[in-house]
């Protein structure tokens, strides 16, 4: 008896001091996703280090990486109008912790929050033990090769499970330029100078900006337009005696009223200006890039037909008409050739799928995912009853590229479903799509940016992708700002 009630208190004395002597988890505060704010970069750092400041108490402590970390924790932080929600979740080893979240108002601070989340946490995380080195030696499973692993993969059932392969393009040849101040909506690229320098032309809703990329990123020109006058696309077409022109498609007084420019070196010289006509250079079907434009149609921003034409001096000579599908614009649509040579035209459904017409416009494949997204938007004023109503909201979309080998080019940013209504987005990149016979078939896309993209362009000759982010949004310090990265598509 004596025996067992000494093996008892042995046993006892044994787990108090391992109670008591136990390690507090080390837990590693990962990268805090933001959402809504205008200072993003600076609220990300602030949240992220409070929340390693405010969880480092009792039997919780913070590390430095997530090397050393038995546990991780990851957030998000979203404003939505005069609310924000600080949501959290803790992890180890694939397994969930604990979650919490805090909701709050944008002027009650957002320390009280934090301070807040942190106590939830580590009030969770605190009953999880640390992990600990095993008392005795375990049977070790058997380690697979990875070559094993890699031929099983190859033997799946008639190889049909192929998922989308999630290239990063550019990752090795990849440039990115600091913050640019401003919402920059627009980017057009020219080709190479002699001495190996790129052009580039950017624009905000009221600003032309001329820069040239090569050792530097330079700023060559800026030009401002009047308050009334509207950028809404910029495209660049080479004349081939060395010089571009510019064509700057504006809205003023709901009217497209554009301007033309001749480009020769850092020269910009106007050319036209108050041109009744959308604009747009693009290759139909992978061809030669061409001049094409659009009228604006009565009480529609874009109902008139759509034409091939030239510059003649400051004049537009209108050529061949292009038909379109219904709900398609100038700025909406393409075409690509199948193997066999048959035309089919791509656009935009209303709720941003991606839809193939035959060559008579009859629809015949509808993509199931959505893609576009753009928060640039014309407005029209519309009257209701004889009254003035609310104005009608045209949004602009990504452009539809189509590459010389056929493949279809999209921009693709993701919803945010609180303002999604809004024309609000974020998560951009671009997608390669190919046509297999029956329907576009994902090739690659570039990495999904935290931000949002409101434009890119593709030089095909040297397989250069330029993509636009806004990475800080306008408020009432600030006027936003962002950055362009251009990518080599090897």
């Amino acid at each position: 008896m004596k025996k067992i009630i000494v093996l008892c208190l042995t046993v006892l004395t044994v787990a108090h001091a391992a109670l008591v002597g136990a390690a507090p988890l080390k837990v590693f505060v990962a990268e805090i996703t933001v959402i809504g704010a205008s200072n993003r970069d600076e609220t990300q750092v602030t949240i992220k280090t409070l929340l390693t400041s405010r969880l480092n108490r009792g039997t919780v402590t913070t590390v430095a990486t997530a090397a050393e970390a038995d546990a991780v924790v990851s957030g998000s932080y979203i404003a939505a109008g005069k609310m924000f929600s600080l949501d959290a979740v803790a992890t180890a080893g694939g397994r969930t912790l604990t979650r919490a979240f805090v909701e709050g108002d944008l002027d009650s601070g957002l320390i009280p929050a934090i301070n807040k989340l942190a106590e939830k946490l580590a009030g969770e995380m605190g009953s999880v033990p640390a992990v600990a080195p095993a008392v005795a030696a375990m049977p070790v499973a058997p380690v697979i090769a990875a070559t094993e692993v890699i031929v099983a993969e190859k033997g799946a059932p008639g190889g049909e499970i192929v998922p989308i392969i999630e290239k990063t393009k550019g990752n090795l040849s990849s440039w990115r330029s600091q913050p640019i101040a401003g919402v920059l909506n627009l980017v057009a690229a020219g080709g190479i100078n002699v001495d190996g320098s790129r052009d580039v032309f950017l624009a905000e809703s009221h600003r032309l900006l001329h820069y040239r990329h090569g050792t530097a990123f330079q700023l060559v020109s800026e030009m401002d337009l009047k308050v009334y006058e509207n950028i809404i696309s910029l495209d660049v077409l080479d004349s081939g005696d060395g010089t571009y022109e510019l064509y700057e498609t504006v809205v003023a007084n709901e009217q497209p009223a554009s301007k033309i420019w001749r480009v020769t070196g850092n020269t910009m010289q106007l050319l036209a200006e108050n041109v009744p006509y959308y604009f747009r250079v693009m290759a139909l079907s992978g061809s030669a890039k061409k001049l094409y434009v659009q009228k604006s149609g009565g009480d529609q921003f874009f109902a008139g037909d759509l034409f091939e034409a030239v510059r003649q001096g400051a004049e537009i000579k209108l050529k061949t008409q292009v038909a379109l599908p219904r709900f398609a614009s100038i700025y909406t649509f393409n075409q690509f050739t199948d193997t066999g040579g048959k035309l089919y035209t791509v656009t935009f459904s209303p709720e941003n799928k991606l839809v193939v017409y035959d060559s008579a416009l009859a629809e015949i494949w509808r993509s199931s995912d959505t893609y576009g997204g753009s928060e640039q938007f014309l407005e029209k004023k519309t009257l209701v009853g004889g009254g003035a109503g609310d104005p009608l909201q045209v949004f602009m979309n990504q452009r539809i590229l189509v590459t010389p080998e056929g493949n279809v080019l999209v921009g693709k940013n993701e919803a945010f479903w609180l303002l999604g209504k809004k024309g609000y987005y974020s998560s951009g990149s671009v997608y390669c799509l190919s046509w297999n016979g029956d329907h576009l078939e994902g090739k690659w896309h570039t990495r999904v940016a935290d931000n949002y993209m409101p434009g890119y362009a593709y030089d095909e000759k040297a397989r250069v992708l330029l993509q636009l982010e806004m990475v800080a949004r306008p408020h009432v310090f600030s006027r936003g700002s962002s950055v362009l990265t251009v990518r080599k598509i090897d």
